[in-house]
């Protein structure tokens, strides 16, 4: 399964989704209503966009949900659900109808795993043709980017100066990478080669000893999840380590 098959496959991504249709259609209704126009974005763009930056929601989500209230297909509204239309993180705050909170590194840590251990049911009852399938690093990262949201803005997909962050958190000024991997064919160089400042890995076979020993290397953060062997692993505090046993 592909990410690509949405198109085929609406019912099973708004099976998977952790976000509810009133959470977005609520939320958008209400910026709709105020007709905004922010830096040249019709009233419906701005309004899309300010939704995804108060839910945390992603393109895909966002797209399913209004496609069914505003009868536009579903692909021209990921057009219009993107970030890529000259709009920066500083003036979507500005504009949200509530005032986001940075979260506390620590709240961020617990709310990464509580997404992820959401994700995990979900995960587990899906049958995965082929390794390079993308639906579980959607599955999870939508997850994740959930319940930050509860916490602080988490913008999904974030695209900024030709890179694309699986989360961004603007407050913070954390950019969150998920990887859906089997060790056999992890390069590990690549997350300290990269800007990435969190990673949430999860995976077979995965080495936490060669993670282990990158993080020495610099300061990212590495949250592992093996599922062969249901455990978790991280370099995120003591006090992460500690709370995570109570999951």
């Amino acid at each position: 399964m592909r990410a690509c098959n949405l198109i085929k496959n609406p019912e099973l991504f708004l099976k998977l989704t952790p976000w509810e249709k009133s959470e977005i259609l609520r939320p958008f209704r209400r910026y709709y209503s105020r007709r905004l126009s922010i830096k040249g974005l019709n009233p419906r763009r701005a309004a899309i966009l300010l939704t995804r930056a108060e839910t945390g929601a992603d393109t895909y989500t966002t797209a399913l949900y209004l496609s069914q209230t505003l009868r536009s297909k579903i692909t021209s509204l990921q057009a219009v659900s993107s970030w890529k239309k000259g709009i920066d993180a500083e003036t979507l705050i500005r504009n949200l109808q509530f005032t986001p909170a940075s979260g506390h590194p620590e709240t961020i840590y617990k709310a990464i795993f509580e997404g992820l251990k959401k994700a995990l049911p979900k995960l587990d009852g899906l049958q995965i043709e082929n390794t390079r399938s993308k639906l579980p690093h959607w599955l999870i990262k939508t997850h994740i980017s959930k319940m930050l949201s509860k916490h602080t803005t988490a913008l999904t997909e974030w695209s900024s100066k030709n890179k694309r962050y699986d989360i961004y958190l603007p407050l913070n000024d954390l950019k969150i990478e998920v990887k859906y991997v089997w060790g056999y064919s992890v390069n590990y160089r690549e997350y300290i080669e990269n800007d990435k400042d969190i990673y949430m890995i999860v995976g077979e076979n995965v080495s936490w000893k060669k993670l282990s020993l990158l993080s020495a290397e610099n300061e990212t953060k590495y949250i592992l999840y093996r599922t062969d062997l249901d455990e978790v692993f991280s370099n995120v505090g003591e006090d992460y380590n500690e709370a995570r046993n109570r999951y």
